[in-house]
């Protein structure tokens, strides 16, 4: 190689060296558009913005008391909406237990909503209410419901832990044994009896070791059927008593 020729190929090579820089620089100004381009769609743009809410679980709830609640305006970008402030605010409703939001892509957001059931019903003047787990007044009826035993507590309903405490004691009951409870009287949460539609009555204690207590229970009733002034205490672990 002459020595004009190396003086070429080394200018050549300087010269790369020196145009890598503004490579580099397109380079990261191209990613750098590239990602404000995504921003954009994803927040600024109504490609993907929320053209429907779909609520399902449902059943007193109206929906468009649930949308009211929800507070979301259609063409909000959905990468753009608060989930966890709008099931919050979904949550605030009295007859909601709970609720789980999420998006759906590309412009759908989801209002999964679990209603609160009523399990005991509550006398009061003129009818009953129907409360759930948590003592909350779900719906109110002027006669008194079939499938729902009452419940008798001290002081408040709403909150009260012997609501909670009656609740659990019914639904561990097999489906012949709680549809033969007419009263739960818990003015001691831990020591709950159970008054049956046929006179007989059963200490149940507390709501611990509810399936032991009524597999117990169910082998005492075999042995000593029900009957008017028949007691039944299945409330110590390891014994059974009827009297």
């Amino acid at each position: 190689m002459t020595v004009e020729e190396r003086r070429e190929t080394d200018d050549h090579s300087v010269g790369s060296r020196q145009s890598d820089p503004w490579r580099a620089a397109f380079v990261v100004l191209l990613l750098v558009g590239l990602a404000g381009a995504v921003l954009w769609v994803l927040f600024g743009s109504r490609l993907l913005a929320v053209r429907q809410i779909e609520v399902t679980g449902l059943d007193r709830l109206a929906e468009a008391e649930v949308l009211a609640a929800a507070d979301v305006a259609v063409g909000t970008p959905l990468a753009r909406v608060d989930t966890d402030a709008v099931a919050a605010r979904v949550a605030e409703l009295r007859l909601v237990e709970s609720v789980e939001v999420r998006r759906g892509w590309p412009t759908t957001l989801h209002l999964e909503v679990a209603e609160r059931v009523p399990v005991l019903a509550l006398a009061e003047e003129g009818g009953y209410l129907l409360v759930d787990r948590e003592g909350v007044a779900v719906t109110r009826t002027d006669t008194r419901p079939e499938d729902h035993p009452l419940v008798r507590v001290s002081g408040e309903v709403e909150g009260n832990p012997a609501v909670a405490e009656s609740c659990l004691v019914v639904e561990a009951l097999p489906d012949p044994l709680a549809a033969a409870v007419d009263t739960v009287v818990a003015t001691d949460r831990a020591r709950i009896t159970l008054e049956l539609a046929d006179g007989s009555t059963v200490m149940w204690g507390d709501a611990g070791r509810a399936a032991d207590k009524a597999r117990a229970l169910e082998v005492l009733m075999e042995q000593h059927p029900p009957e008017p002034g028949r007691h039944y205490d299945v409330s110590a672990e390891g014994v059974a008593v009827v009297r």
